[in-house]
């Protein structure tokens, strides 16, 4: 039997200024780099389970340019998302084709706004909405006012950098064999069905024939395990 696992983190990452590179002289990056390779690495390495997909999720702050920022982000999680895959052989590339992706958000001034409304500063928050509501579906218009605030010192020291964030997800496959218990539970639920083979594969035909009690029925389940 089968069953899909999902599994989310943060990778706590520093990017140069501006670029789609690691910070070099931050050591943290390689080790949580390392640790995600490993958590990764530790699936699709098991017998019993196979990675089936895999995504990085950057968000950027609203500082500066929207496209920019999107455009920046969208870099910055390809370049992680290479090098969390890079100990991946070609097997598992070809095999996770398409399904290996990074995705790219930017944070809305919004958020901004709750972060500060969540320290306590309520009038520096409803200065944010008041100016998003007015330049709705506006960022860059958004941006060019709140930066003229005289709390977005404050803003760009204690709530942008909380709003930057990368995150992984990936979903596996774990599979194993059923116990005895559970092929003979199934059998009771399907034995009278016309086409079994719908229910049952070649080895529960053969545990079967060991573990059903009434020996009458072993040479049917014998003979549809030689006909499988």
């Amino acid at each position: 039997i089968e069953s899909f696992q999902d599994a989310v983190g943060d990778i706590n990452l520093t990017f140069l200024n501006g670029k789609a590179e690691l910070d070099p002289d931050n050591p943290t990056n390689e080790t949580e780099m390392q640790r995600v390779r490993d958590e990764i690495m530790s699936i699709e390495s098991s017998q019993n389970n196979v990675l089936s997909s895999l995504t990085v999720l950057g968000k950027a702050s609203p500082e500066g340019g929207y496209a920019m920022n999107l455009d920046l982000a969208k870099r910055r999680m390809g370049f992680a998302l290479s090098r969390i895959t890079s100990q991946f052989s070609q097997y598992t590339r070809n095999r996770m084709k398409g399904k290996i992706k990074e995705e790219a958000i930017v944070a809305g001034w919004d958020e901004v706004a709750d972060s500060l409304a969540a320290d306590s500063m309520f009038a520096e928050a409803e200065a944010v909405r008041a100016i998003v509501a007015e330049n709705e579906g506006k960022p860059d218009a958004q941006y060019a006012k709140i930066r003229q605030l005289p709390s977005y010192q404050l803003i760009k020291e204690r709530c942008l950098p909380k709003l930057r964030s990368v995150k992984y997800q990936y979903t596996y496959q774990t599979m194993r064999s059923l116990s005895d218990k559970e092929i003979l539970d199934k059998w009771n639920v399907h034995q009278d069905s016309v086409n079994k083979k719908i229910f049952f594969d070649r080895y529960e035909y053969w545990r079967l024939a060991n573990i059903v009690k009434d020996t009458l029925q072993h040479p049917q389940l014998y003979k549809e395990y030689y006909e499988y």
